[in-house]
């Protein structure tokens, strides 16, 4: 919740420690608890600026800085994100894996059993994701693009509109100007320009419809 992130802005002492474990487990794969990487795929996904219903607190366009909320200070949002960067990439390695493999494998988990761990990493790729570093990360995934950009793959309501907040977020990162970190490439960046356009349910910008399922002929 936005208190709890709140919270854990104030401890300045362990602030650090607490978010770089949290991010730990929410991309540590099946080593951990799906219920526990949900929790904390949805504890980062909020701190770096996600809400209920969105990858972002507010729409619009341009936010000021990357990091919401803010942590006090621009020292601290500045240590916080690079105690979320840090953590993510030794995560990763410590599998053996790169940052958007780890993402594309809890989305690569299909089914309604794992409909719950596919949303909170879209939440969080929602809201990381306009970090230009996490984006590229997710696009160079090729299973982690596919997933993201096709809207044929998810059948709920919930699925369909938090993968579209996915493409969402990580298109800002891609639309960004190209800064010191990796961006996404122009390849990549088409293809999450389509799957934004086509809406949560792949029929249109804004569309409000509800999924589109093939009637078997007798």
């Amino acid at each position: 919740s936005a208190t709890a992130v709140a919270a854990l802005c104030a401890r300045k002492d362990d602030r650090v420690a607490i978010l770089s474990s949290v991010v730990r487990l929410g991309l540590s794969g099946t080593r951990v608890p799906t219920d526990t990487r949900v929790a904390a795929l949805h504890a980062v996904a909020t701190f770096a600026g996600a809400g209920d219903q969105t990858g972002r607190r507010s729409r619009l366009e341009a936010p000021a800085a990357p990091h919401e909320p803010a942590c006090g200070s621009a020292a601290a949002a500045e240590t916080a994100e690079a105690a979320m960067r840090d953590a993510a990439y030794d995560a990763a390695a410590a599998r053996g894996l790169t940052v958007g493999e780890c993402v594309g494998e809890s989305l690569a988990k299909g089914g309604d059993a794992f409909l719950d761990l596919r949303i909170a990493a879209y939440r969080c790729a929602a809201s990381l994701g306009r970090r230009p570093w996490f984006a590229a990360e997710v696009a160079t995934s090729a299973e982690a693009l596919a997933l993201v950009t096709d809207p044929s793959y998810e059948s709920t309501p919930a699925g369909c509109r938090w993968r579209h907040e996915a493409a969402l977020g990580m298109l800002a990162a891609a639309r960004a100007p190209k800064g010191v970190d990796a961006s996404v490439s122009d390849g990549a960046a088409s293809r999450l320009e389509a799957a934004t356009a086509g809406g949560p349910f792949g029929t249109g910008v804004g569309s409000r419809g509800a999924p589109r399922v093939a009637v078997a002929r007798r």
